[in-house]
């Protein structure tokens, strides 16, 4: 928790070009967690939560630094909601291609977070109006529910104003990575949700998904770790109209979970990134059919401290990948060739 959310910009040079703190863009009376930044073509989106009511804030920043929704920004109150009265707990956003920001968000009732829980998306306009009305969509309209609290939310732009949204949601005795794409106006385009990877066991639960969203083939890639019994990692691709290309998924590591892990795009191809039982991190390069490229994955690092938030991107020239993580306290990078040898 946290006094402010602050928003700073940092030029090529490392000069904080909005001053030494940058620009605050909450109020003085709330008590910050959660901050996520979304830049836009009209500015940065900036989403927290308020702990002590537990209401949705975002706000919106120009280049200039200026506060563009209003001091305090635009703020959700899960009271609102419908049919339940819940707590928000994770949320993300991304922003769409025609400029808007989505918001997606997990709610639980109860103070100690075991209750029912639902999945929820809101779009915002780029003057901060909602374009769906009042009330966000919710997305589990099957009468299930989320886990709560720890719920995991992935969303993924498409290429006409909407979205695909991946969730953590309990089905019978099991825990699942649902999918859903939704359009501009708010509609599903899939008839019914897609259980894009299924426990083999019980006890497994899905953290940390990532989504890849493809204009041209117009698929959707989904990477997570499937945690606790028969923990392992596994990918799986979803059609346009929401069918299971690689069946069960294609299991990169089956021997335990991943913390952290990278999905990026290599023309048709994808190169996946997730850490080892031994904390190494590794890659592999997966064809559009779930074929693996390499003989072996590529070993990004051996060291066997601590690995967290792993953030991947292909160069400019588009011959090298770039990662970058936080090792134990360090941050550390390095770059993988088109051909999974180091570079």
């Amino acid at each position: 928790m946290y006094d402010t959310a602050n928003l700073a910009l940092i030029s090529p040079q490392g000069e904080k070009l909005w001053g030494e703190e940058g620009v605050t863009v909450s109020t003085s009376s709330q008590a910050v967690v959660g901050v996520v930044a979304n830049v836009t073509p009209s500015g940065t989106v900036v989403t927290w939560m308020d702990e002590n009511d537990s209401t949705l804030h975002y706000q919106k920043v120009d280049d200039a630094g200026t506060l563009m929704w209003g001091s305090g920004g635009l703020i959700y109150e899960p009271s609102a909601l419908l049919p339940r009265s819940a707590t928000i707990g994770a949320y993300t956003t991304t922003t769409t291609s025609d400029g808007a920001t989505m918001i997606a968000f997990a709610t639980y009732e109860g103070g100690s977070g075991l209750g029912a829980g639902d999945t929820y998306l809101m779009r915002v306009e780029p003057d901060g109006t909602s374009t769906w009305g009042a009330h966000p969509i919710r997305i589990n309209t099957d009468g299930t529910t989320t886990v709560p609290m720890n719920t995991t939310i992935a969303l993924a732009a498409d290429d006409a104003g909407g979205v695909v949204l991946a969730w953590e949601q309990v089905i019978g005795n099991g825990t699942v990575a649902m999918m859903q794409r939704i359009n501009q106006d708010g509609t599903a385009v899939f008839a019914d949700p897609v259980v894009s990877v299924a426990p083999e066991f019980g006890g497994e639960q899905p953290e940390g998904m990532i989504l890849q969203f493809a204009s041209d083939s117009q698929e959707t890639t989904i990477l997570t770790s499937m945690n606790g019994t028969g923990a392992r990692v596994v990918t799986n691709r979803v059609s346009a109209t929401g069918d299971l290309l690689w069946g069960d998924g294609v299991v990169l590591q089956d021997n335990g979970e991943s913390n952290t892990s990278a999905l990026l795009p290599l023309g048709d191809d994808l190169v996946a990134a997730w850490v080892t039982p031994t904390n190494e991190i590794v890659a592999q390069r997966l064809t559009p059919a779930g074929d693996l490229v390499w003989d072996e994955p590529a070993v990004l690092t051996s060291r066997t401290d601590m690995k967290l938030d792993l953030q991947g991107a292909v160069d400019t020239a588009g011959t090298q990948f770039v990662y970058l993580w936080d090792n134990d306290g360090e941050t550390i990078a390095q770059n993988l060739n088109l051909d999974g040898t180091l570079g």
